[in-house]
């Protein structure tokens, strides 16, 4: 670290102290001296002051930021705040550069400032053809590309399209994340789109082509030659089930993620599936890996002991993990830059467990000091601190309606928690004759009941909001690992020592089916967002899926070399993660979605699996449908081809103008 970076750092502490012993004379002195390094340059220092300027409690300490940030002198110092806004997503930076008009030297972070500050019409006249905000966006993190996308899909932007293609060449075409797809197509979507949406359905991977040929509101806006061969295609789009390419039966391994060599502790995927998250005990690293292809996108450092748990916020924009180093840290996404380290929980005990409210305002986090922090997000400040459990919080769940809050705790307890102020509400007794901690907790979908299971041998059913045992389920024979609902509310699974899973109908909780064929025991349960399987994780090394409700075992995963540890299903249901205590990730997809996600260019390689697939008469209906709409896809690319090559030529009149030999 710098002598400057070092110095800020001091000054943004001194900054932050409320002790009485500093006063407010110390934090304006040390304000001063942040503005000082600010004029020459130095990025912690900017950073410091646009922290003071958005929350500090000190009126004076906000004019000194203010005046400091808006009157920087042309140079370095403009340029950092500049990168500040853009690169680290400062929203006070892009505030004061904007109002100040500031203007950075280089061309591409000018355009990608323009467009974070909503200045469309600066843009294009600064920049024309795109080409420096395409510039900006093909060299940017992860992070910037997000925000410069939805700064665009909220304007309306259309000539965002191509930015987001990698220009008139497409060349970002095979790179191109799910997130991005979704801006182009509902770019797309709009009025004046249908003929770049014809022309990109001739490129773009099935899945996407299928969406926007659907979307395409304009027929009437094509080249009236091919309004049939649009009609042809879109009949064939229409009669592809997008369920194919979730996860089903025909499952298959599609990469192997190799991380730490330690076991999988948490995984964890953003509501927009678009990221995956891995941590590992006793590693004190995180893995993020991009989805669905899975490649490697950051290492997120800064733990100093094991990750213990994670929890994403519904707007997929942060991470949160909690350690045995008795610290939560709030990582920005998609990068993954830390933003805040949450203190609090005593020193020497451990962050167990973590949850977020649906809304995204508020993180819980459970810790071996027997207690729960309240969190605010996305700054990460501490609301309260909830104490009455006597032992380690184990388990955290939030309900689905944001109203309450359970606590599992080795005390043998369960408190039920009023949000958002973390009333006690009610103390649920340990689990009869049980002497055992709780392991794990769910809530039904409606809010109205909460399951819980123990390293004892029963589950118990709580009705919300009172906490009244509504049933005792008894008929595991060993310790009760994990649970999991289904979407509807329907059905509880439990998954344990004795190698079974079971099946349990709700509200009532009678008993439904035992599911064998495990040679383990079963560590970890997770259910599609449909409903349609449930996917199970055992010690066996193997993954076996269940057909819901009747428990049917419909395929098993083998792949895994040693035990598998954790499970989660994508948000949108295209993929199933697995974890094992070894550090491997795998994952797992329809056979179909590898092909629908392939550009038609690369499928066309492909032609003749393609047609041997066709001919497989053990495809089902909905596979079958796809492999009819990508053969059209790649006849039809083909014939593209032939007319984006063929050449006309022209003799030039003498009016006509010529430029360049």
């Amino acid at each position: 670290m710098s002598a400057d970076a070092q110095r800020a750092a001091e000054l943004r502490q001194q900054l932050s102290d409320a002790s009485p012993l500093l006063g407010g004379r110390g934090r304006r002195h040390a304000a001063e001296q942040l503005a000082e390094l600010a004029r020459s340059g130095a990025p912690e220092a900017l950073a410091a002051l646009t922290q003071a300027l958005a929350s500090s409690a000190d009126e004076a300490v906000r004019e000194i930021a203010s005046s400091a940030l808006r009157s920087l002198p042309e140079g370095p110092a403009r340029e950092a705040l500049c990168r500040l806004a853009v690169e680290e997503g400062d929203a006070v930076a892009l505030t004061i550069a904007s109002e100040s008009a500031y203007e950075p030297a280089e061309p591409p972070l000018r355009a990608a400032l323009l467009a974070l500050s909503g200045r469309w019409a600066e843009l294009e006249a600064f920049d024309l053809d795109g080409l420096h905000l395409g510039v900006a966006y093909e060299a940017a993190s992860p992070g910037p590309r997000r925000r410069l996308a939805a700064a665009a899909r909220e304007a309306g932007r259309a000539e965002w399209v191509q930015v987001a293609l990698g220009g008139r060449e497409h060349r970002r075409l095979a790179a191109m994340t799910r997130a991005e797809w979704r801006d182009v197509v509902a770019l797309l979507a709009r009025p004046g789109g249908a003929a770049e949406a014809w022309r990109l359905a001739a490129e773009a991977p099935p899945f996407w082509a299928r969406r926007l040929l659907l979307g395409i509101g304009e027929p009437g806006a094509l080249p009236e030659g091919q309004r049939e061969d649009f009609a042809r295609l879109r009949a064939l789009a229409a009669a592809c089930d997008e369920e194919a390419t979730r996860l089903s039966a025909t499952a298959s391994c599609v990469a192997t993620l190799r991380g730490p060599k330690w076991p999988v502790s948490s995984l964890a995927v953003t509501p927009d599936s678009s990221l995956l998250a891995s941590g590992s005990q006793p590693e004190e690293t995180i893995c993020l890996w991009s989805l669905p292809g899975g490649e490697h996108v950051a290492t997120l450092e800064g733990h100093e002991s094991s990750v213990s748990s994670l929890a994403g916020t519904p707007d997929s924009s942060l991470l949160a993990s909690g350690s045995w180093d008795n610290t939560i840290r709030l990582w920005r996404l998609p990068g993954g830059e830390c933003v805040a380290t949450l203190r609090g929980h005593d020193d020497w005990d451990r962050a167990l467990s973590l949850d977020v409210t649906p809304d995204g305002s508020l993180l819980a986090s459970g810790s071996s000091d027997g207690t729960i922090r309240l969190w605010s997000l996305p700054g990460g400040e501490h609301v309260a601190t909830l104490e009455g459990h006597e032992d380690s919080v184990r388990a955290l769940a939030v309900t689905p309606d944001g109203s309450m809050l359970a606590s599992g705790s080795e005390d043998r307890t369960i408190r039920l928690w009023r949000l958002p102020g973390g009333e006690c509400v009610a103390t649920l007794p340990a689990h009869e004759d049980d002497v055992e901690a709780i392991e794990s907790l769910v809530v039904t979908p409606d809010s109205r009941l909460l399951a819980s299971a123990s390293r004892g041998k029963t589950i118990r059913l709580w009705r919300l909001p009172g906490g009244e045992c509504a049933a005792t389920l008894r008929a595991h024979t060993d310790r009760v690992l994990s649970l999991a609902a289904s979407p509807d509310g329907s059905l509880l699974a439990s998954g344990g020592w004795d190698k079974t899973v079971r099946l349990w109908r709700l509200p009532g909780g009678k008993r439904a089916a035992t599911l064998r064929g495990h040679e383990h025991m079963v560590s970890s349960l997770a259910v599609t967002p449909d409903g349609s399987l449930l996917a199970s994780g055992s010690w066996d090394n193997t993954i076996r899926l269940w057909r819901l409700p009747g428990g049917k075992c419909v395929a098993t995963l083998e792949g895994h070399e040693d035990p598998v540890s954790s499970l989660t299903v994508t948000p949108d249901g295209s993929l199933l993660a697995s974890g094992d205590w070894h550090g491997t990730i795998r994952l797992w997809r329809s056979d179909i979605a590898p092909l629908a996600d392939t550009p038609v260019a690369a499928l066309a390689q492909d032609h003749d699996r393609l047609l041997t697939l066709q001919r497989d008469a053990g495809v089902d209906g909905r596979g079958r449908a796809w492999l009819d709409f990508m053969l059209a896809l790649v006849a039809r690319h083909r014939r593209y081809d032939i007319e984006i090559a063929a050449t006309t030529h022209v003799t030039a009149a003498e009016s006509d103008i010529e430029i360049g030999e």
